[in-house]
């Protein structure tokens, strides 16, 4: 190992038994960067979502909290929705009281109105035509 500089510089003994320089050293710098951001971003991620849930919990009466969590299970992005609306009217002052089972009802067809919704149309193909049809019954 030989210094110069700042920079560090590896020399080893490769297969065929002649020295090279070590370039990985600058990967491995990198690539540990790399991965010491995306923990940063996942620990922001976390802490934004815990202050959510903290704030929910603190609009959301029992039964309205207990419902939401349902509905979380089985469909997140509605409950999602559900849950930013209540933020938003949080945010603007447009909540006087907690959030009741009632209230929370109301966001949810509201939501449901929102969505779209998918519709099956089946159309059935004629093969004969009344005009095409030949009379095979004087055969």
């Amino acid at each position: 190992v030989r210094f110069w500089g700042e920079r560090v510089v590896v020399r080893y003994r490769n297969s065929q038994g002649t020295m090279a320089e070590d370039g990985s050293l600058e990967e491995i710098r990198k690539k540990r960067l790399q991965e010491m951001q995306q923990s940063q971003s996942q620990q922001k991620q976390q802490e934004m979502q815990q202050q959510r849930d903290y704030v929910l919990m603190q609009l959301l009466q029992p039964d309205a909290k207990a419902r939401l969590a349902r509905i979380a299970l089985v469909k997140p992005e509605k409950a999602r929705m559900v849950e930013d609306i209540i933020l938003q009217a949080a945010r603007s002052g447009a909540l006087r009281e907690k959030v009741d089972e009632h209230y929370l009802k109301g966001l949810l067809e509201k939501v449901a109105d929102q969505e779209e919704k998918t519709t099956v149309v089946i159309k059935r193909r004629t093969f004969f035509d009344d005009e095409d049809d030949e009379d095979f019954s004087d055969l």
